[in-house]
């Protein structure tokens, strides 16, 4: 077990959030254009699909975690540069403020809209940082 745990996860989207970006969303689920693959495996068009929700909750109880969203346009200066402009974007945050990134953009994509993959890929990667 660290002694610096993990102690919150930031999902970071390649979205906007805005008026604009949620009708250029509803336009692109609307098409079939995927232009964030994070939001491809996570909500079913405009609604998040119920694993998720129950996966974020066990995140939560189970480890512990405080679970934090944002859209790339609202990002707190410090975790903006960090991520430098490559989303979509999992960041953990360790219990002295450290930031690492969990999941980067390719490892999001390599899922390929599958929630469970994603999940599976995502706890190795919480559980490989829990002992390092």
């Amino acid at each position: 077990m660290s002694d610096n745990p993990i102690i919150r996860i930031y999902f970071v989207w390649n979205a906007e959030k805005s008026l604009k970006g949620a009708v250029l969303g509803m336009i692109e689920v609307m098409r079939g254009i995927d232009s964030c693959s994070l939001c491809d495996i996570t909500y079913n068009g405009l609604t998040p699909k119920p694993e998720w929700i129950n996966y974020k909750a066990q995140l939560t109880n189970l480890h512990e975690l405080e679970i934090v969203e944002y859209y790339r346009n609202k990002l707190p200066n410090r975790l903006a540069d960090f991520i430098r402009d490559n989303f979509p974007v999992i960041v953990g945050e360790r219990a002295d403020g450290t930031l690492l990134r969990l999941l980067s953009p390719s490892a999001i994509d390599e899922c390929a809209g599958d929630l469970g993959q994603f999940m599976d890929i995502l706890d190795a990667e919480l559980e490989y940082q829990a002992t390092d």
